[in-house]
């Protein structure tokens, strides 16, 4: 294994996924250190929002697929906020929840099918 990199990344969620696909299609030698398992990678306790601007943004400087019909699990039009005082506020918002363990193999699959890193 080489041990000279020219980026070294640590942990592997979507924005080291991310990078590391990037760098890798830019020609940089990158180190991914993820502390989970390769079938743990993309898990988190929480979900997410994702709002359609951000993955239009990446699509467009970086060539990184949105969520696949299989990551997302709900489309949203509105947030809807509230606190323990009975403060409420609903907010027109496109976004959509991501299954974040699916997301993350996802983005895994993209690195390993241009065969950016190895593990």
């Amino acid at each position: 294994m080489n041990s000279s990199f020219d980026v070294i990344i640590i942990g592997a969620g979507p924005a080291g996924l991310s990078l590391a696909y990037c760098l890798g299609k830019n020609k940089l030698s990158t180190l991914l250190i993820e502390k989970k398992s390769i079938k743990l990678i993309g898990e988190k306790t929480c979900g997410d929002a994702l709002g359609f601007e951000r993955t239009e943004e990446l699509k467009t400087l970086c060539q990184i697929e949105e969520p696949n019909s299989e990551s997302v699990c709900e489309k949203l039009e509105t947030v809807h906020l509230s606190s323990a005082n009975k403060f409420e506020i609903s907010i027109a918002f496109q976004c959509r929840t991501i299954d974040r363990l699916k997301y993350g193999q996802q983005l895994l699959k993209m690195c390993k099918i241009s065969q950016q890193f190895l593990y």
